[in-house]
């Protein structure tokens, strides 16, 4: 008796004449186990090599800009107003005959100086607070106190009862400040330096016992800038400076004495035969303020006392009038 696989057979002539080239390769690749190498998601994989670029081009960029070193920035000064040669009597065309008067032709000033320093710092300065609150802390520490007052949204002052006045100025470039004693005997000078030095605003300053002009020292630098007062039976009863703090320092490199004197003209035979380094407040095209390094010539002109100054920042780092 034949079993059911036979019978079934028997009924399907093609099944039973059909035979496998390689029955054998064929049951292995049946019954063995594929090994799948693990494949991460193709947005996976795009996310990934986006990273691996952007790192590459940070570190080419950052390689690149260690190479190159600090760049320092352009001190950029209001363009500079055309020169004028002469100045021509206003008068209609001359006729054959007539004189022009000239300025005086412009001689270049002399002189062998020694070398400067390399180097030098330049300060970015700003308003020490808001207007009202400089006021009122200054009129505190000058022992004023009173009413305040303000002008132009710019000035502002605080004035005792006994006439003392304390004012606040930004109307123009570097903020000021001024002290009057009115009916009060004043100030001693130690008192109006421990005022200063209460603002901790950026410099020192040494007053005289007896008034006049003192230097605004910036970091050990002296300035341009000075405290004034007026000293009367041992007290100031007048009293001016600048108020400011430091925003930013910068080094510059320095021009020579000789190439920065070689810019300089006068009508007369002219000789430098000293200079000194002082900070002088320029006000930028951006409207910012800074106290930059500055060449002080002194020497002698027909004779007489001469004096003058440029700015000793090389050019390389000045457009403008500055250069």
């Amino acid at each position: 008796m034949r079993d059911a696989f036979e019978a079934l057979a028997a009924e399907d002539p093609a099944a039973a004449a059909y035979h496998h080239g390689d029955l054998a390769g064929l049951t292995a690749r049946i019954v063995s186990t594929r090994t799948r190498t693990a494949r991460a998601p193709r947005a996976f994989r795009t996310a990934i090599a986006a990273v691996v670029a952007a790192t590459g081009a940070m570190t080419a960029a950052l390689v690149a800009l260690l190479a190159a070193g600090p760049t320092l920035p352009v001190l950029a000064f209001a363009a500079p107003r055309p020169a004028t040669l002469y100045a021509a009597a206003k008068t209609a065309t001359p006729s054959v005959g007539t004189v022009m008067p000239r300025r005086p032709l412009a001689m270049p000033v002399t002189g062998a100086l020694g070398p400067a320093p390399s180097l030098a710092a330049a300060y970015r300065v700003t308003l020490p607070g808001t207007s009202l609150r400089v006021v009122e802390r200054l009129a505190g520490s000058l022992g004023v106190v009173g009413s305040i007052g303000a002008y132009n949204g710019t000035v502002f002052s605080e004035t005792s009862r006994a006439g003392a006045r304390v004012v606040y100025d930004t109307s123009s470039g570097l903020a000021t400040w001024r002290y009057q004693s009115g009916t009060t005997p004043g100030l001693t000078v130690a008192e109006l330096e421990q005022a200063i030095a209460d603002e901790h605003w950026a410099y020192r300053v040494a007053v005289a016992s007896r008034g006049g002009a003192a230097a605004v020292v910036v970091d050990g630098s002296v300035t341009a800038l000075r405290v004034t007062t007026t000293v009367r039976r041992g007290h100031v009863v007048d009293a001016s400076g600048p108020a400011f703090r430091v925003a930013a320092s910068v080094n510059y490199p320095l021009r020579s004495p000789t190439g920065a004197l070689a810019g300089l003209t006068s009508v007369a035979p002219t000789r430098a035969t000293s200079y000194s380094l002082s900070w002088s407040a320029y006000t930028l095209s951006d409207s910012t303020i800074w106290l930059l390094p500055t060449f002080v010539f002194r020497g002698r002109t027909g004779g007489h006392p001469w004096t003058a100054s440029a700015l000793a920042v090389k050019t390389a780092s000045v457009t403008g009038t500055g250069s």
